[in-house]
């Protein structure tokens, strides 16, 4: 899975893609440099624990959840 934002599209965050892809534990990440500090990444495991996908969370900053509950009905 790509960032949507490369602020540096060197090794260190191809590598850390992968990393976080792997990991067993949700993971996101937010740009503060940005508007709004909008996510710009979210590995498997966080799309699995809460029902959201990569399309529907990147882009967006995370107090979405806030408004409906954390984990995504199924």
């Amino acid at each position: 899975m790509d960032f949507i934002v490369e602020k540096d599209p060197g090794l260190i965050p191809q590598v850390l893609s992968k990393i976080l892809d792997s990991c067993v534990n949700g993971v996101s990440l937010a740009d503060p440099d940005q508007e709004d500090m909008p996510l710009v990444y979210v590995n498997k495991a966080f799309e699995t624990i809460t029902g959201y996908t990569f399309e529907e969370t990147v882009g967006r900053n995370c107090r979405f959840f806030r408004r409906r509950s954390t984990i995504k009905q199924k």
